[in-house]
């Protein structure tokens, strides 16, 4: 069953998992269109500041912009994400691992 979320990082700098504990066979995941700042994903030592960037760069949902596709199988808590500007975040869908 496809499934949606999503995430918004509290504070800029400290990578946050995804989610809880949650098996997917697929994961598309998308910046979201209002974010101010730059957002990554990655492992748990994802950053997102220019410079010193670890990680992937996900690209805002304006006019369809580009999204992350992850295929698995994987778990939704081993992905992180850091953003620039605090309370930025990313939406995403997922297919369910049954």
């Amino acid at each position: 069953m496809i499934r949606s979320g999503r995430k918004t990082v509290t504070t800029a700098g400290a990578a946050e998992r995804l989610a809880a504990t949650t098996p997917a066979d697929w994961l598309m995941i998308q910046a979201e269109s209002d974010n101010t700042g730059n957002v990554c994903i990655g492992g748990s030592n994802v950053v997102a500041a220019t410079g010193s960037r670890v990680g992937v760069f996900v690209e805002e949902s304006v006019a369809f912009g580009t999204p992350v596709f992850i295929p698995g199988p994987l778990d939704l808590t081993d992905v992180h994400v850091d953003v620039t500007v605090n309370g930025d975040g990313v939406h995403f869908i997922y297919m369910e691992r049954s």
